[in-house]
């Protein structure tokens, strides 16, 4: 179980939300987290929290930001299955 916190995938990538598809595509961001969660991606979610605070624009599409945070998550893998 995640508890909630101060900031998120959804947070640093979306806006607010205008409609359902909007809803659902943060639903996505959450769920990646969920299943990808550890110490390393939150603080990458953190560095970019403090970013958007202080950037007018986004700190990047979202798209970019699932496409990084994927090879991120194979780039960990791969490091933990060589340690074995």
């Amino acid at each position: 179980l995640l508890k909630p916190g101060i900031t998120g995938l959804a947070q640093i990538c979306l806006g607010y939300d205008t409609g359902v598809e909007d809803v659902k595509r943060k639903v996505e961001f959450d769920l990646y987290y969920a299943a990808h969660c550890s110490a390393r991606l939150y603080f990458r979610i953190l560095f970019l929290t403090v970013i958007k605070i202080f950037s007018a624009t986004p700190v990047m599409e979202a798209e970019q930001v699932l496409a990084e945070l994927t090879a991120f998550t194979r780039q960990q893998k791969e490091s933990a299955h060589e340690k074995q």
